[in-house]
């Protein structure tokens, strides 16, 4: 009887010399990243492989043939004119639009692209030449821009208001004949000293307005710009401000997002491709295609060093401190979230089950799901409704944290009595803020 032959493993490939490219092996070395060295076409050719990879892992559907007249496969692309942002529009142009291989007839996921900029120049003052630097952009790539202000979160063509008073339960309102959406928005950021709430209530107004700007579009998807930097700053931010529970969503290359309004719930499936892309990986690749990156103004541009930082800002430091410490500690924290969020028992919404998990997340940012703490909303059931009521409308904590910071018109414990927030398309009926502090 024939023993056999013992399992051979496959011969590894030999290692580049000292100084040369990793990849390529016969060219010298001209930049270092992903902890390794490259020479500039092999650090391209890796990162558009890399691209094609993560948009394959994303498992978009494909229409057929027949299917894309009657169904086009818009994707809608968030453009800020920042690094992340001006690297996805670069990215996906060359692999689905005007790049694409006229020779290669493979259908493709995306038929036609749309970009939507959030234009927030109406609370902070931007350059004069940032607008037309974007519409540059996007003439460069033969893709139409459309530019949302800020302020037309306020004119979601009901011409309603939540009204809000400290303390007590919120109503929808129609808005004042003397109330403009500009006047109500520099209301609602103009007096609070809570930089973290401010930012906090940015990002959720933000994030309203793109999924809004995609479901006019008629978009099957809206694409961010996410790098695994800004990935790992959100996760530890949601983990400080009380979304730990919606990290599964926040972290997913592709996640459905809902847009509530007073009897449907419509979708918007958002998609990440570049959280796996570090922030160097990123502006290298800017730079060695030469995109004009036109980044906007912050709330704390131009503010003096040395004052309170924001949750966001303190949370940044640390990672760019532990970043330049250890290589790869904004991936590692964002491949961390992603694993926890495998075994956590609460996925990002897929399509099938968006409306079932409706009713049981934040009325507000819509990606906090309140069923994880029912304990946290508290307040008269006559006055809130029936809390067995699948319709009723709550906050997590941590919008009920933004809406009280929101209240503050002063560092010395002053409060405003009132205060008009978007109706958030979706906030209709039961609101309840907590009592706990």
């Amino acid at each position: 009887m024939s023993t056999p032959s013992p399992r051979r493993s496959k011969p590894r490939a030999p290692e580049a010399a000292p100084g040369f490219c990793k990849r390529c092996k016969s060219a010298k070395a001209t930049l270092a990243a992903r902890q390794a060295v490259f020479c500039q076409p092999c650090f391209m050719d890796g990162s558009n492989d890399k691209f094609r990879d993560a948009m394959t892992r994303l498992k978009l559907p494909v229409p057929r043939n027949n299917d894309k007249a009657e169904h086009p496969r818009l994707v809608a692309i968030a453009l800020s004119g920042g690094t992340c942002s001006r690297v996805l529009v670069d990215m996906l142009s060359a692999a689905y639009f005007a790049g694409r291989d006229p020779t290669n007839k493979r259908p493709a996921a995306f038929q036609a692209a749309h970009l939507v900029y959030i234009d927030e120049s109406e609370l902070i003052p931007s350059a004069d030449d940032h607008l037309p630097r974007l519409r540059d952009m996007a003439e460069l790539h033969s893709l139409p821009l459309t530019v949302v202000p800020l302020s037309s979160v306020f004119d979601d063509g009901s011409s309603q208001v939540l009204h809000t008073r400290l303390g007590t339960s919120m109503a929808i309102e129609a808005q004042s004949a003397d109330a403009t959406p500009q006047s109500l928005l520099l209301d609602l950021f103009g007096t609070t000293p809570s930089l973290s709430a401010k930012e906090d209530m940015l990002a959720t107004i933000r994030h309203t307005l793109l999924l809004r700007a995609a479901l006019n579009l008629n978009a099957a998807y809206l694409a961010l710009g996410t790098s695994a930097a800004t990935l790992a700053e959100t996760v530890m931010v949601a983990t400080a401000s009380g979304r730990g529970a919606a990290i599964p969503t926040l972290v997913a290359p592709i996640a459905t997002h809902v847009l509530r309004g007073t009897s449907t719930h419509e979708h918007v499936q958002v998609i990440q491709p570049l959280t796996t892309f570090t922030a160097k990986e990123l502006a290298l690749h800017a730079h060695f295609r030469g995109l004009d990156v036109a980044p906007g103004a912050t709330l704390t541009s131009g503010r003096a060093p040395g004052l309170k930082l924001s949750i966001r800002h303190a949370t940044a430091a640390l990672l760019q401190t532990l970043e330049r410490g250890k290589e790869g500690t904004h991936a590692t924290v964002a491949r961390t979230a992603a694993r926890l969020a495998d075994v956590s028992g609460l996925p990002a919404v897929p399509v099938a089950a968006a409306t079932t998990h409706t009713a049981t997340r934040c009325g507000m940012c819509t990606i906090m799901p309140t069923r994880m703490a029912a304990d946290e909303t508290e307040g008269d059931a006559a006055d809130c409704g029936d809390r067995n009521d699948p319709n009723r409308r709550t906050l997590c904590r941590a919008c009920t944290a933004t809406v009280r910071e929101m209240h503050r018109k002063d560092r010395r414990g002053g409060t405003r009595p009132d205060l008009y927030l978007p109706a958030f398309s979706g906030i209709r009926e039961f609101l309840l803020l907590s009592d706990d502090e």
